[in-house]
């Protein structure tokens, strides 16, 4: 998983234990012991919408916990993720996002009787703002249409689909990759062990099947630059164009599976 990406995911995650479970997020260090914040020397927040701020972009907060904080005391009750796809007919979001490009995450705050959202821009590798771009929007509701028992079995079965066809065209690292993603997905007791971002939610705040695929994902993620499965080449026109859709059927399988875990996953009051 992106850093970026899983950065705005822990932000959400522990954002919510601390909203709605009271959870103290200095005591448990989440900024700056968290693993998203590795190498970051600075994530502040600034206010961006013209609602709101007077002059361009209006410091908020000085870092995450700050912020969480500010949210409560502004009737912040839940964030939510989401995902917009750029909808880019010369370049999947599969290939820009390795370039720091492609669809777009929001953090939604959710307060009594309107939303707010925020947006991560990254100005160095060691230092990103998110900024509120929009203010006092209605909200709206989320319609979940699948279970995280059948979003861990789409992404069980897609990773095994994957992991096939890597060995048969022999690409063993990402096959392996793949099902090590599938196995987790589907059976995992601890499935966020040995990932980049153990600590990416609060366990005891989150369902097993939330954590099964944020666990699968950050397994099988291959997408990036030079070296990674979108470098992958094959000779032959017709298995090209299947690797092409089978990747960027997996990537928006994966960008759906971590906002649907990440809204669906907290556990019910």
């Amino acid at each position: 998983m992106l850093t970026s990406v899983a950065q705005t995911v822990a932000l959400t995650n522990w954002g919510n234990s601390a909203l709605r479970r009271g959870l103290d997020l200095k005591k448990e260090n989440f900024y700056p012991g968290n693993s998203v914040f590795k190498g970051c020397k600075e994530v502040r927040f600034a206010d961006a919408d013209p609602k709101t701020a007077k002059s361009g972009d209006m410091d908020y907060a000085p870092d995450p916990v700050a912020w969480v904080k500010r949210i409560a005391e502004g009737q912040g009750r839940t964030l939510r993720l989401h995902y917009r796809p750029s909808s880019n007919p010369e370049m999947s979001d599969r290939i820009a996002s390795s370039l720091g490009q492609g669809g777009r995450w929001f953090i939604e705050v959710v307060k009594v009787v309107a939303s707010d959202y925020w947006e991560a821009r990254w100005e160095s590798p060691s230092s990103v703002v998110y900024r509120r771009v929009s203010a006092n929007e209605s909200v709206r509701p989320i319609d979940f249409h699948s279970s995280l028992e059948e979003i861990n079995s789409r992404l069980e079965k897609s990773l095994k689909e994957a992991a096939a066809f890597a060995r048969a065209h022999g690409q063993e690292k990402f096959a392996v990759a793949f099902e090590n993603g599938g196995k987790i997905a589907e059976e995992a007791k601890a499935p966020l062990e040995g990932v980049p971002h153990p600590d990416i939610l609060y366990p005891a705040h989150f369902s097993l099947k939330a954590q099964r695929a944020l666990g699968a994902i950050q397994a099988a993620w291959v997408f990036g630059g030079k070296g990674s499965w979108n470098d992958v080449r094959l000779d032959d026109g017709k298995d090209h164009d299947a690797y092409e859709k089978l990747s960027d059927d997996l990537y928006t399988l994966f960008c759906r599976a971590i906002v649907y875990s990440v809204n669906s996953g907290f556990l019910k009051e």
